[in-house]
């Protein structure tokens, strides 16, 4: 469980540093994404289930599906280049690790805030914010 945990923070990381090189803003608000999972739950289900996600990357907001051993992460935008630069979208968690995940989420630094959990970078501008939008989908933003 602390292995899935820490794989999703490093995956994110990495992502943000692939992308970091592409500029522009394509970001999406955390209500737009939480909205387009609400929306779209049924059809993200359906292509989960079927490990199939050529409908989830029909939504011309689901910029990329990156499939991982507990989760499956749906990126949606982002904006700013370099050091500089957000990223969102939301994650689909299995069941036996989204049980334990806020507890998780809480031995590795991070903090309650508003709805969800948030990590700072302690000598740095570096943020991370998960929060859960059902019962197996989460919110992610990234900033670095």
């Amino acid at each position: 469980m602390k292995k899935a945990i820490t794989c999703f923070c490093v995956l994110l990381l990495a992502v943000s540093a692939i992308l970091s090189g592409c500029n522009g803003n394509d970001e999406m608000s955390k209500d737009e994404i939480i909205s387009l999972v609400l929306t779209n739950k049924e059809s993200l289900l359906n292509d989960i289930s079927k490990e199939n996600y050529e409908n989830c990357k029909r939504i011309p907001e689901i910029k990329e599906v990156n499939v991982h051993d507990h989760y499956i992460e749906f990126y949606c935008g982002g904006s700013g280049m370099g050091g500089e630069t957000t990223y969102s979208g939301f994650c689909y968690f299995d069941a036996h690790v989204q049980q334990n995940i806020f507890d998780m989420l809480e031995q590795r630094s991070y903090v309650r805030e508003g709805d969800g959990y948030i990590w700072r970078q302690a000598d740095g501008d570096n943020i991370i914010y998960i929060e859960q939008i059902t019962e197996a989908f989460y919110y992610y933003y990234l900033e670095y």
